[in-house]
């Protein structure tokens, strides 16, 4: 017997039946299988019934198809036609195939054309980015000593540094407490690898030297180093020489401002 239907979410049914004949039940082992009747190439390989009989095509797209069954022993076959719509393909068509006890075989199918097949798949575990090692801290010199009189000067401040990934400089910076200053005049010697970054004295002594700072104090200063390959910093320190002195806690005494050209200082 051959039907043909076009319908998407209803009971697909192919019976043949004798009259008489009752008692149907799941039948195990069956052949299942869909042909395409539109010429679409490729075929969709065949399943077998289950212990309960059930049989199931994961994704079929739109179009004709026939089913068949048959049974283990080839005593039995029966077939439909059907089509999956286009608006819901691809498809799960799903059933189950029994068989009603009697004089001859007779096989009934039944199955059922679902909503579009979608496949989950887990998320693919996260792309983590390579982890770049660190760039190593170079060597740094720059003058541990820094007379006050810098605040005028006109005069440069050279800083050296020393050490691998100083190929392609950008910048160097120094930080302290009370401000940065930064500089990309930049020489590297190609014989001995020294990086010197040179700052004007002046504009360096006052970025990073406090308003209140006194002779004999010290100031923490970070030396950065910018490259393509990233950054890294260096701590040091500078100590303050020069004509501004620090008054004795507790006692009274002139205090000296900014000098002149003598290093001793006007008083106040």
């Amino acid at each position: 017997m051959k039907r043909m239907m076009s319908f998407a979410a209803v009971l697909l049914a192919a019976v043949l039946a004798m009259p008489g004949m009752v008692a149907a039940a799941g039948l195990p082992g069956a052949t299942v299988q869909v042909t395409n009747q539109d010429g679409l190439p490729g075929e969709v390989p065949p399943v077998v019934t289950d212990a309960e009989g059930a049989f199931e095509f994961a994704s079929l797209p739109a179009g004709s198809w026939l089913l068949e069954v048959t049974t283990a022993d080839l005593s039995g076959k029966t077939q439909i036609f059907f089509a999956v719509p286009a608006e819901g393909a691809p498809s799960l068509v799903s059933g189950r195939v029994t068989a009603i006890d009697g004089a001859a075989l007779s096989l009934q199918v039944s199955a059922v054309i679902g909503a579009p097949w979608t496949e989950v798949f887990p998320p693919p575990p996260p792309v983590e980015p390579p982890v770049e090692p660190p760039l190593p801290a170079p060597a740094v010199a720059l003058p541990p000593v820094w007379n006050f009189n810098w605040a005028r000067s006109q005069g440069k401040i050279n800083v050296f540094l020393a050490g691998d990934g100083l190929e392609s400089p950008a910048k160097v910076t120094l930080t302290s407490e009370a401000g940065s200053i930064e500089t990309t005049y930049l020489v590297l010697d190609p014989f001995s690898g020294v990086l010197r970054a040179r700052f004007p004295k002046g504009a360096a002594f006052r970025a990073l030297v406090p308003e209140d700072a006194l002779r004999g104090d010290t100031v923490a200063v970070k030396v950065e180093l910018t490259t393509a390959l990233g950054t890294t910093s260096v701590d040091t320190t500078i100590r303050l020489v020069g004509p501004k002195k620090r008054v004795p806690f507790g006692r009274t005494g002139p205090k000296f401002k900014y000098g002149h050209g003598n290093g001793h200082g006007r008083k106040r």
